[in-house]
C-alpha cells in the first residue's frame, strides 16, 4: 500500500475514532442530565449538628408530621400561604390524620413513636414501606405543598434555635449531664437525638426513649424553649429516659416511699421534681457563668 495513502487512512481513522468518542461522551452527558440522580430524590435538608452526646436536626418529614398531628388534635390554623385548592388538599390531609390517629398520644403510642423515629431518619423524597400506608400517603401528598408554603419559614426558625443551642451545649452540656447523673444516681443518656420543629405536641416538647437513648422533639418557636431556656429543655427532655412515673430516678423512689407510708402521691409529683431539678441545675450553671 502507498505510504502516503496509509497515513491518510490512519489520520482519517483516528479523526473518526475521536469523533465517535466525542459523540459517545456528549450522549452520555445528555442522558445523565435527563436521568434523575440519587441526589434529586433527596429532600433539601442540612445534616444534623452534633455536639457531644447530642445530635440536633431540622427534618422536613418530622416537621410536616408534627404540624399535621398538632392541627389534627388541637385545631391550629393551616399555613397562611395556602389558599383555594391547595388549602383544601391540606385540610383533607389534616382530616385524614385526625381520623387515623384519633386521640392517640405520640409519647405513649408505639405506632406513633415508631413513625416519628422512622421519619427522623428519612431524607429521601419517598417514605420507607415501614410507615403505615395511610400516614405515608398523606405525608407524600402534602409534602410539595408544605415545601412550597411553609418549610422554608419553619426550617429558618429551627436553624436559628439550633444556632442558639449549640454554643450553650458546647459550653455547659457535659457538665450539666454529669450533674444530672450525680443527682439521679443514674447515668445520663449518651445518645440524644433532638428533632427541632415549630410544633412539638401539646406543650412544646416531649421525649421518648429509655436508658442510654433519648429522642426529643422540641419546639423552635415556643416561648418556654427560647434563649437560655433552650439549655434547660435540652437537659429536662433527655431526663425522661431515666426518670419515669413509677420507675427509674424519682418515680421509683416516690413509689417506694409512698408504699412504705401508705399514702397516694400527688399526680405528676415526679414531673414537678424533674422540672425543678433541671431548672435548678441549669440556673446554677448560669449564675456561675454560662
Amino acid at each position: 500500500m502507498n505510504i502516503k495513502l496509509f497515513r491518510n487512512l490512519k489520520t482519517n481513522f483516528a479523526a473518526s475514532l475521536s469523533f465517535a468518542f466525542l459523540l459517545i461522551y456528549i450522549l452520555s452527558v445528555s442522558l445523565s442530565a435527563q436521568t434523575p440522580s440519587k441526589q434529586s430524590k433527596t429532600l433539601d435538608m442540612q445534616p444534623a449538628t452534633k455536639v457531644g452526646r447530642y445530635r440536633l436536626q431540622s427534618n422536613p418529614w418530622v416537621n410536616l408530621h408534627q404540624r399535621l398531628l398538632y392541627e389534627a388534635r388541637f385545631k391550629a390554623t393551616p399555613p397562611a400561604a395556602l389558599s383555594g385548592e391547595n388549602l383544601s388538599k391540606w385540610q383533607k390531609a389534616v382530616g385524614t390524620y385526625r381520623t387515623f390517629f384519633g386521640k392517640r398520644n405520640p409519647i405513649f403510642d408505639n405506632e406513633l413513636i415508631r413513625l416519628n423515629d422512622t421519619l427522623s431518619n428519612t431524607s429521601a423524597s419517598n417514605l420507607p414501606d415501614s410507615i403505615p400506608e395511610t400516614a405515608a400517603k398523606t405525608l407524600e401528598t402534602v409534602m410539595p405543598l408544605y415545601r412550597l408554603a411553609q418549610w422554608e419559614e419553619d426550617d429558618r426558625a429551627n436553624r436559628f434555635w439550633i444556632a442558639v443551642a449549640v454554643p450553650l451545649l458546647a459550653s455547659a452540656g457535659e457538665e450539666l449531664a454529669a450533674a444530672h447523673a450525680k443527682v439521679y444516681a443514674i447515668p445520663f443518656p449518651t445518645q440524644i437525638l433532638v428533632d427541632v420543629s415549630p410544633f412539638a405536641w401539646e406543650f412544646g416538647a416531649y421525649t421518648v426513649g429509655e436508658g442510654d437513648y433519648a429522642h426529643a422533639v422540641i419546639s423552635s418557636t415556643e416561648p418556654g424553649t427560647q434563649g437560655f431556656a433552650a439549655l434547660e429543655s435540652l437537659m429536662h427532655e433527655p431526663s425522661h429516659a431515666i426518670v419515669d412515673t413509677n420507675s427509674g430516678a424519682i418515680g421509683g423512689d416516690i413509689t417506694k416511699i409512698a408504699k412504705e407510708l401508705g399514702v397516694k402521691p400527688r399526680h405528676n409529683l415526679w414531673h414537678a421534681i424533674l422540672f425543678y431539678t433541671s431548672g435548678e441545675l441549669t440556673g446554677a450553671r448560669w449564675r456561675n457563668g454560662a
